[in-house]
């Protein structure tokens, strides 16, 4: 939705933050799917961008739901310093046929870190086969803790 440059969206909040709420006070979205807490996988990039929707959610009273993995996935791709973070999934979603788009999405971003995910078969045999996606219910009452961790873009 817009060009910023991967990895450097913490300490330039000022230069987008602006940008993301004109989108959603334009967009009057009901609801708002993005990152957890944990970044996902630590990427910086989303933690931070975590952080302004968690905020902007909760000020203006919408629906926030955080990517989230099933165990086995949480296994492959959520890293150790990130795990006292991930938030847990209260919902599933069966996205049936287009688990192929999925897989080019994820494919088509060098920092995702599929490079360095402990997966013991490919991940497209995976997504063919359970195309389920996990999410988690933003709880407004809660307190959800952030970590920063090493990550290499």
């Amino acid at each position: 939705m817009s060009d910023f440059p991967d990895g450097n969206l913490v300490g330039e909040e000022s230069k987008w933050s602006v940008w993301l709420m004109e989108k959603i006070k334009n967009e009057k979205p009901k609801l708002i799917v993005t990152y957890d807490i944990s970044g996902l996988t630590g990427h910086p990039d989303h933690i931070v961008l975590s952080k302004e929707v968690l905020s902007i959610a909760h000020e203006r009273s919408l629906n926030l739901y955080w990517v989230s993995l099933s165990e086995k996935l949480k296994k492959w791709f959520v890293p150790k310093e990130v795990e006292g973070n991930f938030c847990e999934p209260t919902h599933v979603l069966d996205f049936g046929n287009l688990w192929v788009k999925k897989w080019l999405a994820v494919k088509s971003h060098k920092s995702q870190r599929y490079a360095q995910v402990r997966i013991t078969f490919p991940l497209f045999l995976y997504l063919s086969i359970y195309h389920f996606e996990w999410y988690h219910k933003v709880d407004f009452k809660r307190t959800y803790k952030v970590k920063y961790m090493d990550f290499k873009i």
